[in-house]
C-alpha cells in the first residue's frame, strides 16, 4: 500500500480498535407488562400492526451493508456512509480470510494493525521512514487485504469525505 494511501486513511478514517468495536446485539421490547412475546402479537385494539415487512433502521442498530467488518469508522456518521456507498469494498475485504497457521491476518486485524500504528509511524520525518512503520502491518497481511483495504480507503475518500472528516 502505497503511504500516501495510509496517511490519508489515517486523516480520514481513525478506524476504532477491534475489541471495541465488536457488534454488540440488542432487546426490543414493547414497553408492556407480562408481554411474552417482545411485543411481537397482533394490536387486539382493532387498530393494524403497521409492519411493513421491510427492516427498521431508524435506531441505527442495522447496519446498511452487511460485511464481516468488526469496528467502525471514525463515528456512526462515517460509519454509515462508507456502508452506504463503500458497501462492495467492505464486503471484499472484509471477507478475505487471514492464514493463521502462515502467520497472515485478515481485514479486520490489519485494520486494526494500521491503526495502533498510524500516530507512531504518521510522526515519522521521511516518507521512507514512515512506508517502513507501515510494513510491518503490510507484510502480515494475507493476499488481496492490502489491496482490498486501499479500495476501501479510496471509496471513503471520494464518497464520504465530508461525512468522515476529510478535506
Amino acid at each position: 500500500m502505497n503511504s500516501n494511501a495510509k496517511t490519508t486513511a489515517f486523516s480520514l478514517l481513525a478506524v476504532a480498535a477491534v475489541g471495541a468495536g465488536v457488534f454488540m446485539g440488542c432487546t426490543v421490547s414493547s414497553g408492556t407488562v407480562d408481554d411474552t412475546d417482545g411485543g411481537n402479537q397482533p394490536q387486539r385494539d382493532g387498530g393494524s400492526d403497521q409492519d411493513t415487512g421491510t427492516p427498521d433502521d431508524s435506531d441505527g442498530g442495522a447496519p446498511v451493508c452487511e460485511s464481516k467488518q468488526e469496528g467502525k469508522f471514525i463515528d456512526d456518521t462515517c460509519q454509515a456512509c462508507v456502508e452506504a456507498n463503500c458497501c462492495e469494498q467492505l464486503k471484499t475485504c472484509y471477507d478475505l480470510p487471514g492464514d493463521a497457521d502462515n502467520g497472515k491476518v485478515d481485514c479486520n486485524a490489519y485494520t486494526e494493525c494500521i491503526d495502533s500504528l498510524r500516530d507512531e509511524c504518521n510522526a515519522k520525518p521521511t516518507q521512507e521512514e514512515i512506508d517502513a512503520c507501515f510494513a510491518d502491518c503490510d507484510s502480515t497481511a494475507a493476499d488481496g487485504v492490502q489491496t482490498a483495504y486501499e479500495g476501501i480507503v479510496t471509496c471513503a475518500s471520494t464518497s464520504c469525505a465530508t461525512e468522515c472528516g476529510g478535506e
